[in-house]
């Protein structure tokens, strides 16, 4: 599910709370979120700087609109992030592995060394599938010791191991098992967030696939606002959770749908073939 599903509830009020020059995006999909980031931009006096590989004719299209504001980038994000100077927030919804998420987050690290500044960054896919399970776009693009093996089959919920048939994502290159060390967009950031010895301040809402919130606390503390909305993600957590709950049972739910339409198309073809000996 898109980012965009969580603009109004939580990233919007987010940035709302903070000075806001340059905003960063990783990953824009057909372009619903960048509109809203766009609308907003330009209300505010702000830039946008989009990082996606292959960006929609939707994105693109875009420019015609937002030109004096609007950058849009195909390099990977770990070619574009070092070459930005300054940026006061970023969202991250990339490519959803351990490797790439990790060194997206050292370059912001690098960026503002030495800085009192720090970015409000905003994750997508930290809950399940993705959040202890590596997906890969461009496998060829992760060093061979930081990727898992993986297959393009579906996902399961409760299940390490891919599906044999059905489940969600059945398209895209998954890694073979969940959990583990370095799998997955959530352990990544914890990774880096163990790093920081209590200096940054995390939070996790579950619904939609899981928007994570992560920001220094030298941050919160010159945009005192912020701490409201890092409530309001504790207070709704149960919400995301009965949301995640949902998509359980969903892809449980299609997954079983689809087994028993092929097993009776399975059935329909052996009494044909029966009935025309």
């Amino acid at each position: 599910m898109p980012m965009y599903n969580l603009w109004d509830i939580l990233i919007k009020p987010a940035l709302d709370c903070i000075e806001l020059k340059h905003l960063v995006e990783i990953g824009a999909d057909a372009g619903e979120n960048t509109k809203n980031i766009l609308n907003y931009c330009r209300q505010r006096g702000a830039r946008l700087t989009t990082i996606d590989t292959v960006p929609s004719r939707e994105v693109l299209a875009l420019l015609d609109d937002f030109s004096d504001m609007f950058t849009v980038s195909s390099k990977t994000s770990l070619e574009v992030l070092p070459e930005l100077s300054s940026y006061d927030a970023i969202l991250i919804d990339g490519d959803h592995n351990w490797y790439t998420v990790y060194h997206e987050l050292k370059t912001v690290e690098k960026s503002f060394a030495g800085s009192d500044r720090w970015p409000l960054v905003f994750f997508h896919d930290i809950a399940w599938p993705y959040g202890r399970r590596d997906m890969y776009y461009s496998p060829e693009m992760i060093p061979n010791g930081f990727r898992h093996n993986y297959s393009v089959k579906g996902m399961l919920p409760g299940q390490s191991d891919l599906a044999e048939e059905f489940g969600l994502n059945v398209g895209l290159c998954n890694a073979l098992h969940e959990g583990g060390s370095r799998n997955g967009v959530l352990t990544a950031i914890e990774d880096f967030i163990k790093e920081f010895d209590g200096k940054l301040h995390f939070a996790i809402f579950n619904g939609y696939h899981g928007l994570g919130m992560l920001t220094s606390k030298k941050n919160i503390e010159n945009f005192p606002k912020l701490t409201g909305v890092f409530d309001r993600i504790e207070w709704i957590a149960p919400i995301g959770d009965a949301m995640q709950n949902t998509v359980f049972e969903a892809v449980r739910l299609s997954s079983e749908s689809e087994t028993k339409s092929r097993l009776l198309h399975e059935l329909n073809q052996q009494l044909n073939e029966s009935s025309a000996h």
